[in-house]
């Protein structure tokens, strides 16, 4: 199976998006389409971490979206690696 056999329509509620937010696009903000927002980020994978996060947890595995500042939808992917779902390591002394 390839791209082309799947046919996306455009975002739909349920899925997650990514978009630029704030001062001139200066961070991403990153939500359920038609649903509750998961925050503000400082960057794009920062935004992708957390809807990976929400992802494992809800075990539900929905299309991830990238809206440009232009209306524009493509579909990503979130890259969901068990390495960014783990808890960061905490430095001893």
């Amino acid at each position: 199976m390839d791209d082309d056999d799947f046919d996306f329509a455009g975002p739909e509620e349920g899925d997650y998006q990514i978009n630029p937010c704030g001062p001139l696009g200066g961070q991403t903000c990153a939500g359920e389409v038609g649903g509750k927002s998961l925050g503000r980020f400082k960057s794009d994978a920062a935004a992708l971490k957390a809807i990976c996060k929400k992802m494992a947890s809800d075990q539900f595995w929905p299309n991830v979206w990238n809206i440009s500042d232009h209306g524009n939808a493509s579909v990503i992917d979130p890259n969901c690696t068990l390495r960014q779902l783990r808890p960061p390591k905490r430095k001893t002394r």
